[in-house]
């Protein structure tokens, strides 16, 4: 099916669902609302129930959900709410685990409303996984639930874990860049991502990916950084996820908002995880 249809298709399910949704009350017309997800990190979206089913301990599994539900972020560090994220990590070393996060995590969103869905995830390689097995049971999942015959869509975007070398960065753009190959009409863009004060924005990395024909996603102003965040900009990237500290009433500087407008970059956030990292300074 390519891209025409799957739009094609996309806007007869919006149109059938609205007109079962108008008379509804508000509460229940916004459960049922079409939405589009677009920043939507894959180990940062499992629910208990599927924490249990990969072997996490009870313990674990509160202070995952805790992390990733409460609003309240005050008491925690920026690198606790990294830490964290390894509980999904370490329930998800096998292909079968990550193929079963991955269904039930667009099962998630499917009864959420979400009709497209653009899932991120760092590629990795485990004792029995490598990353390009990593990938594909990424993708197992996703085309168990998405396309015409379901309720959803579901794309993925391939993240660069920022911790990483540079040697390790561009082995992970080549695996990136084949599995694209093999899966055009589901891996979509790149992305940097990961713990902010960790590692550093390499331009030509992205620029390669891009003229592979990559869209580039990129992690940008997390924390207080003005160099980088400038380089990202100058970079130009196809959109930017949280900017928090991008406008100079919250941390940034005046040249770098500048240089936002100019470019006119959309901007993907998760209001929580935003809140997130304020609090966490």
């Amino acid at each position: 099916m390519n891209v025409m249809e799957e739009s094609g298709l996309l806007v007869e399910k919006l149109e059938e669902t609205l007109k079962h949704i108008k008379k509804l009350s508000m509460r229940t017309y916004l459960k049922f609302l079409p939405k589009i997800e677009l920043h939507a990190h894959l180990n940062g979206s499992l629910n208990d129930k599927i924490l249990k089913e990969l072997g996490c301990e009870e313990d674990s599994i509160m202070q995952y959900k805790k992390l990733t539900q409460s609003i309240d972020k005050s008491d925690n560090t920026l690198q606790e709410c990294f830490d964290v994220f390894k509980i999904a990590q370490n329930a998800t070393k096998t292909q079968e685990s990550v193929y079963l996060a991955t269904k039930s995590v667009i099962e998630d969103f499917v009864r959420d409303g979400v009709v497209y869905l653009e899932l991120r995830t760092t590629p990795r390689s485990e004792i029995n996984m490598s990353k390009e097995e990593y990938i594909e049971s990424v993708i197992r999942g996703i085309e168990s639930l998405s396309g015409s015959k379901e309720k959803i869509f579901v794309k993925l975007i391939l993240s660069i874990d920022r911790r990483h070398d540079k040697k390790t960065s561009e082995e992970s753009l080549k695996i990136i860049l084949k599995m694209r190959e093999k899966y055009p009409n589901i891996i979509k863009g790149i992305d940097f991502s990961g713990n902010p004060n960790a590692g550093e924005f390499d331009a030509a990395l992205f620029e390669e990916a891009r003229k592979n024909g990559l869209k580039t996603s990129i992690h940008c102003a997390e924390i207080q950084n003005d160099d980088e965040t400038k380089r990202i900009l100058e970079f130009g990237p196809d959109r930017i996820g949280h900017a928090t500290y991008l406008h100079p009433l919250y941390g940034g500087s005046q040249e770098n908002w500048d240089l936002y407008c100019k470019k006119k970059i959309p901007v993907g956030n998760e209001p929580i995880q935003s809140l997130m990292f304020l609090c966490s300074l």
